[in-house]
């Protein structure tokens, strides 16, 4: 089985580049890890596929993407927001065909959720002292809210944000 993720980017500074949503199966091949857009909120990237390396403690992916009008070389930095927590709870939705229909990854105070069931809707969610709360979301209202049972774990998972050059 491979190891499940959630990638949700909203643009900061840059209001140019589009929002990007997607989740599903990753698998590692040293030094290749390949991302399985199993969701996707663009649907524009059927093969995402990096090289991975270390810079200190810092997990940089470096690679490039086919895009309309040639190739986009790119450097992501991973910094993770969670360094003491190494399990990552997840649970997903499969319809009769098998196709991931909604997951959700909760890492220590966060969690993110995925869904195609009502069209396509991620948000990202912190937990407070007594509650969860949105933070972030992109497409569709998705109504699934933490807590969850999640379960089985995968190990050593963790959460990063993401530096891209």
């Amino acid at each position: 089985t491979p190891y499940r993720y959630a990638d949700m980017r909203v643009p900061i500074a840059d209001a140019r580049v589009d929002q990007v949503a997607f989740a599903g199966g990753q698998l590692w091949s040293e030094p290749l890890l390949t991302f399985n857009h199993e969701l996707d909120y663009s649907g524009s990237f059927p093969d995402d596929v990096g090289i991975l390396s270390w810079d200190k403690e810092t997990l940089v992916e470096s690679g490039s993407v086919d895009v309309p009008n040639g190739k986009i070389n790119y450097v992501e930095r991973w910094h993770s927001c969670t360094p003491n927590i190494t399990v990552c709870e997840t649970w997903e939705a499969r319809g009769s065909d098998d196709a991931l229909q909604e997951i959700a990854l909760k890492v220590g105070e966060y969690a993110m959720v995925m869904t195609s069931l009502s069209g396509f809707g991620a948000v990202l969610f912190e937990q407070g002292s007594s509650y969860w709360s949105e933070t972030t979301h992109i497409g569709n209202k998705v109504e699934s809210y933490p807590p969850w049972t999640l379960g089985p774990s995968s190990p050593e998972t963790k959460l990063h944000w993401i530096e891209i050059n």
